[in-house]
C-alpha cells in the first residue's frame, strides 16, 4: 500500500520540498495523470492509506482492505506512460521497468 501512495504521488503531485522527486523532474512538460491512479478507484483512497499506514487513527479500527488488484492495475498503467516516454531522460535506465510491466501474468497479493 505504502509503495502504492508513493508512486501516486511520484506521478501526480508537485514536491513540496525541494528534495522530493516527481515524474516532472525527468519528463519536461510532464502531464500528470488526471485523477491520479487512486482517485481513480476512489476519491479518498490516498488519504485511507495514509490512516491505515502513517496516523495514529480511530479509523484503523474496523476497516475492511483496499482493492489491490484495481490500485496494481491503476498505479501500474500510469508508471507505463512514465517509464515508456521517450523523452524521459532515465528511459534507457528504465527498460527493467518497461519489462516488468509488461509481465503477464502480474501477481497480487
Amino acid at each position: 500500500m505504502l509503495h502504492a501512495r508513493i508512486l501516486n504521488d511520484f506521478l501526480t503531485v508537485e514536491p513540496r520540498y525541494p528534495d522530493d522527486a516527481w515524474a516532472g523532474d525527468f519528463i519536461v512538460n510532464w502531464q500528470p495523470p488526471n485523477p491520479s491512479p487512486l482517485k481513480r478507484i476512489r476519491p479518498l483512497l490516498r488519504e485511507q492509506i495514509n490512516k491505515q499506514l502513517a496516523h495514529f487513527s480511530l479509523k484503523r479500527v474496523g476497516h475492511k482492505g483496499f482493492p489491490m488488484d484495481q490500485i496494481v492495475n491503476e498505479v501500474m498503467r500510469d508508471m507505463g506512460t512514465f517509464a515508456n516516454d521517450t523523452t524521459n531522460v532515465c528511459h534507457a535506465e528504465l527498460a527493467g521497468v518497461r519489462t516488468l510491466l509488461t509481465r503477464s501474468p502480474w501477481p497480487t497479493v
